[in-house]
């Protein structure tokens, strides 16, 4: 009856990193540190019982598709950048301005993704969404220029 409870988090030590499988990524315990390592071609560190790096970042985790984890800053950025493209495309030149910092936001993300990142996906969702709200936004533009649609 004196048995002590399972843990609910890993132990502190040396895992796959989570954003990028060519490296190591120190667990305190609590957290994941800033403290990384090239991964070995020894045997992978092991990870805790039930539950794995995979499991909770992976495709298959539900965290994976609700929330940003385990993507770079400027892939979760380009996303929601070109989605800002989309419903700021009434601006005319305003939304032009914001593409094109999507489009250098999305580029810098997908050559992140290249080395071992993700959010491959996100990045190319701010490509297409800025590009469609750019091209709104100039068409706008030229018919209030010149004088509307008709």
């Amino acid at each position: 009856m004196d048995a002590a409870p399972p843990p609910t988090t890993p132990p502190a030590a040396w895992y796959p990193d989570p954003t990028n499988p060519a490296h190591l990524r120190y667990w305190n315990g609590m957290s994941w540190t800033e403290h990384t390592a090239p991964a070995g071609s020894s045997q992978p560190p092991p990870t805790w019982p039930g539950a794995s790096q995979d499991s909770v970042h992976g495709p298959d985790g539900a965290m994976h598709w609700l929330l940003p984890v385990g993507r770079s800053g400027e892939s979760i950025a380009a996303g929601y950048m070109g989605l800002a493209c989309l419903v700021l495309f009434w601006t005319g030149p305003v939304v032009i301005v914001l593409a094109a910092a999507t489009f250098w936001v999305s580029i810098r993300a997908l050559k992140k993704a290249t080395t071992g990142g993700h959010g491959r996906g996100r990045a190319i969702t701010g490509l297409v969404t800025a590009s469609i709200g750019a091209v709104a936004g100039l068409v706008g533009t030229v018919a209030m220029l010149t004088g509307g649609f008709f």
